[in-house]
C-alpha cells in the first residue's frame, strides 16, 4: 500500500514537532553546558526542518492557515509583554538560588 504525499508529509511534520519538543526538554533538564548546547543545536535543526516541511505543505495547499484577525497580533504581543513584565517583577523579588540547588 502506497502512502499519499500529504500523509507522508503530515507524518514527517508531526515527527519533527515531537522530536524538537523532546530535545527542548533535554535542553531544559540538562545540567551540563556542553550537553545543553549540543541538544539545543539539534533542536534548532529539527525546528528548521519542521519549518521547511510546513512551508512545502502550505505552498502545496496541504496545510491551510487562516490570516490573523485585525488586532489579534497586537493583543498577543501586549499579552506576552505583560506576562514577561509580571515574571520579571516576581523574579526580581525572588531569592537567588545557589548553583547546587535546582
Amino acid at each position: 500500500m502506497k502512502m499519499k504525499d500529504s500523509s507522508i508529509l503530515t507524518d514527517a511534520l508531526g515527527s519533527l514537532k515531537h522530536a524538537a519538543s523532546c530535545y527542548q526538554m533535554g535542553v531544559l533538564e540538562s545540567d551540563s553546558d556542553n550537553v545543553r548546547e549540543a541538544l539545543q543545536g539539534i533542536m534548532v535543526d529539527r525546528c528548521d526542518q519542521q519549518r521547511a516541511v510546513f512551508n512545502l505543505m502550505h505552498q502545496m495547499g496541504m496545510y491551510k492557515t487562516a490570516p490573523a484577525q485585525s488586532g489579534d497580533v497586537e493583543r498577543l504581543i501586549q499579552s506576552v509583554q505583560q506576562s514577561k513584565a509580571e515574571m520579571d517583577a516576581k523574579h526580581s523579588h525572588a531569592e537567588p538560588v545557589s548553583p547546587h540547588e535546582g
